[in-house]
Protein backbone atom coordinates (compact mmCIF):
# COMPACT_ATOMS: atom_id res chain seq x y z
CA UNK A 1 0.00 0.00 0.00
CA UNK A 2 1.30 3.44 -0.90
CA UNK A 3 1.08 5.33 2.39
CA UNK A 4 1.31 8.79 0.82
CA UNK A 5 -1.46 7.96 -1.64
CA UNK A 6 -3.66 6.55 1.14
CA UNK A 7 -3.23 9.76 3.15
CA UNK A 8 -4.00 11.86 0.07
CA UNK A 9 -7.10 9.76 -0.68
CA UNK A 10 -8.28 10.20 2.90
CA UNK A 11 -7.80 13.96 2.67
CA UNK A 12 -9.83 14.04 -0.54
CA UNK A 13 -12.55 11.88 1.05
CA UNK A 14 -12.80 14.20 4.04
CA UNK A 15 -12.86 17.32 1.84
CA UNK A 16 -15.67 15.79 -0.22
CA UNK A 17 -17.66 14.98 2.92
CA UNK A 18 -17.08 18.50 4.29
CA UNK A 19 -18.23 20.10 1.04
CA UNK A 20 -21.41 18.02 0.99
CA UNK A 21 -22.32 18.13 4.68
CA UNK A 22 -25.23 20.36 5.71
CA UNK A 23 -25.15 19.76 9.47
CA UNK A 24 -22.87 22.31 11.14
CA UNK A 25 -21.73 20.05 13.96
CA UNK A 26 -20.88 17.16 11.66
CA UNK A 27 -19.08 19.53 9.28
CA UNK A 28 -16.96 20.85 12.17
CA UNK A 29 -16.07 17.30 13.24
CA UNK A 30 -15.00 16.45 9.70
CA UNK A 31 -12.94 19.65 9.51
CA UNK A 32 -11.25 18.68 12.78
CA UNK A 33 -10.53 15.23 11.36
CA UNK A 34 -8.95 16.78 8.27
CA UNK A 35 -6.77 19.07 10.37
CA UNK A 36 -5.63 16.13 12.48
CA UNK A 37 -4.82 14.05 9.39
CA UNK A 38 -2.80 16.90 7.90
CA UNK A 39 -0.96 17.58 11.17
CA UNK A 40 -0.30 13.99 12.22
CA UNK A 41 -1.34 11.11 9.96
CA UNK A 42 -0.04 8.62 12.53
CA UNK A 43 -2.24 10.04 15.29
CA UNK A 44 -5.23 10.20 12.92
CA UNK A 45 -5.03 6.56 11.79
CA UNK A 46 -4.17 5.07 15.16
CA UNK A 47 -7.25 6.54 16.86
CA UNK A 48 -9.64 4.23 15.03
CA UNK A 49 -10.87 1.16 16.92
CA UNK A 50 -11.25 -1.58 14.33
CA UNK A 51 -13.45 -3.74 16.54
CA UNK A 52 -16.09 -0.99 16.42
CA UNK A 53 -16.53 -1.43 12.65
CA UNK A 54 -19.08 -3.88 11.27
CA UNK A 55 -18.81 -3.61 7.49
CA UNK A 56 -22.02 -4.24 5.63
CA UNK A 57 -20.87 -3.65 2.07
CA UNK A 58 -17.74 -3.58 -0.08
CA UNK A 59 -17.01 0.11 0.53
CA UNK A 60 -17.12 -0.33 4.30
CA UNK A 61 -14.96 -3.44 4.05
CA UNK A 62 -12.41 -1.56 1.95
CA UNK A 63 -12.40 1.26 4.52
CA UNK A 64 -11.71 -1.16 7.38
CA UNK A 65 -8.95 -2.79 5.35
CA UNK A 66 -7.37 0.61 4.65
CA UNK A 67 -7.54 1.59 8.32
CA UNK A 68 -5.98 -1.73 9.35
CA UNK A 69 -3.15 -1.36 6.84
CA UNK A 70 -2.46 2.23 7.90
CA UNK A 71 -2.48 1.26 11.57
CA UNK A 72 -0.04 -1.56 10.87
CA UNK A 73 2.29 0.82 9.05
CA UNK A 74 2.14 3.60 11.65
CA UNK A 75 2.41 1.26 14.62
CA UNK A 76 5.74 0.06 13.24
CA UNK A 77 7.10 3.60 12.80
Amino acid sequence: MNIDQANKNEQERLKYLIDNETDGFTKKCLQDDLKELEASPKKYWLRFKLDAFHPGNIEETQRVNTIAAMQKFYSQN
